[in-house]
């Protein structure tokens, strides 16, 4: 893990790597709206790391990092279309706590 800025215990960057091969990264910090929470800005794969367990080892990682400061909750946005990425955070014990929803509007339509 990576603090960032210096100094800062509130803000890490995690870097995933396989073997020597940097593969992907994670950025964490305070939570927006929470205070004493965390908040996951930021969960990166490249394609081929993709589904091969780097996601899981890094939140888990990143649980482990938050909860040794005392923070009790980890939250995280996820967007609608990734089914992947929601099975990996439910399988992990996240739940859902709000929604955004949106209605493409026609223009042509009076």
């Amino acid at each position: 893990a990576y603090t960032y800025p210096e100094n800062r215990q509130d803000v890490a960057a995690l870097r995933i790597v396989a073997g020597d091969e940097p593969v992907g990264w994670l950025w964490l910090g305070p939570h927006p709206d929470k205070p004493g929470a965390a908040w996951v800005y930021e969960i990166e794969l490249v394609e081929h790391a993709r589904g091969r367990g780097f996601g899981r080892a890094t939140m888990l990682a990143a649980e482990t990092l938050v909860a040794s400061r005392g923070v009790r909750e980890l939250g995280l946005n996820v967007f609608g279309p990734n089914e992947r990425a929601i099975g990996l955070y439910r399988s992990l014990g996240y739940a859902t706590t709000s929604m955004n929803m949106a209605k493409p509007l026609d223009r042509g339509a009076t």
